[in-house]
């Protein structure tokens, strides 16, 4: 209260009032999952595999020319293989690499196809070098295990709409919403607590 001459003026709080429990903070950003994505623990645990695919490869490429016994990829040192084969069992990594970065849907699909390919390449090794041949394809089963595993953390849609969309609003609860296509999840955004429909998409697992 504060007295002006003879008035009394009530003090009038001007601060915004405070958020209700688990509503969207202002200005925080705004993820979109949808279906077949994988949550971000998932996609960052598939990059590092492939990068370590990757490297595991280039030692496999060291360990043949050192030995003086060159995989079917590689070649004799005095012959090689033209370049574009040498890089076989590297296409595969590097491209799982470029999708997980863009969080590509269905990656693990991709993961198992190019573990397959990893795989038939070390088969092909047993009759050049089998010690190697082994380790490709052991390479190549570690890398499908990983992309069995993250099928736990691909989003999927609720019910029988392809098309649902998971959108997660930041702040600290992370509170998402439903909708029904990419553009449709601006508009619900404007939808009340009491309006959000029910069944949000959520990753297994």
């Amino acid at each position: 209260m504060a007295r002006v001459g003879a008035t009394t003026v009530a003090a009038v709080e001007t601060s915004p009032p405070a958020p209700a429990p688990g509503a969207p903070v202002a200005g925080a950003p705004t993820i979109v999952h949808r279906p077949g994505q994988l949550t971000t623990g998932w996609r960052l645990t598939t990059l590092v595999t492939w990068a370590l695919v990757f490297v595991a490869s280039s030692g496999v490429w060291k360990a043949s020319r050192e030995l003086g016994i060159g995989t079917w990829w590689l070649g004799p040192v005095g012959s090689p293989r033209p370049f574009f084969v040498m890089v076989l069992p590297f296409i595969a990594p590097a491209v799982m690499a470029v999708v997980a970065l863009n969080n590509t849907r269905r990656l693990p699909w991709f993961g198992l196809a190019a573990s397959g390919i990893g795989a038939v390449i070390g088969i092909v090794d047993l009759a050049y070098i089998r010690r190697l041949g082994v380790v490709e394809i052991l390479i190549a089963c570690a890398a499908a295990a990983v992309s069995i595993a993250s099928f736990s953390g691909m989003y999927r849609a609720a019910g029988h709409d392809a098309d649902t969309t998971v959108r997660t609003l930041g702040g600290t609860t992370g509170r998402t919403e439903r909708a029904e296509t990419v553009e449709d999840a601006e508009d619900a955004e404007q939808v009340g607590p009491s309006e959000t429909p029910c069944g949000s998409n959520s990753p297994a697992g």
